[in-house]
């Protein structure tokens, strides 16, 4: 038999909160401060650019290559609906 998980998603909405405390909604972080609040390599959010999946960026130099950058809000609703999808 096997058992049937149960997620408490206001326990997960509430770690992201948490997670995010002292953030201002309105800054935008690096790709490593952005990849180690949300628990992944720099590398994969890098890919995930790549690719077009992940949490929304934007770049912050005028350059092709340049600067990537996660706003916090935006971090915080991509983790959010993230935990409401499983």
């Amino acid at each position: 038999m096997s058992k049937k998980r149960f997620i408490d998603h206001q326990v997960i909405l509430d770690t992201i909160e948490k997670q995010f405390e002292g953030l201002d909604d309105n800054a935008v972080l690096n790709t490593s401060t952005a990849a180690a609040l949300i628990g992944v390599s720099s590398g994969a959010l890098r890919k995930w650019r790549y690719e077009g999946v992940g949490p929304p960026w934007r770049r912050v130099s005028p350059k092709p290559n340049g600067r990537a950058a996660y706003p916090v809000s935006t971090l915080k609703q991509y983790l959010r609906e993230a935990a409401l999808t499983e």
